[in-house]
């Protein structure tokens, strides 16, 4: 299921083969104002082909400080 959010489509996406280690990514559609609220993006998660089906690449999601990669220890859990 994707959640419909009142800011549009958003992606999470897990990066597991950086030498930096393991980490997340969060993303939105490219584009501002109403083109970063569109909903239903196709960011891939229905199987289609990156370059024959063309889908929608993400605009990164920065956390506070400018870095948009969200480091985890391997193994760990989420407390609660």
């Amino acid at each position: 299921m994707i959640p419909k959010l009142p800011e549009g489509s958003r992606v999470v996406v897990e990066h597991t083969g950086d030498p930096a280690g393991p980490h997340f990514h969060a993303g939105m559609p490219k584009g501002r104002g109403e083109d970063a609220t569109r909903e239903g993006v196709n960011f891939g998660w229905d199987g289609t082909d990156p370059v024959k089906d063309g889908f929608e690449r993400y605009q990164k999601i920065d956390k506070p400080g400018g870095d948009h990669h969200l480091f985890y220890r391997k193994g760990s859990q989420c407390p609660g």
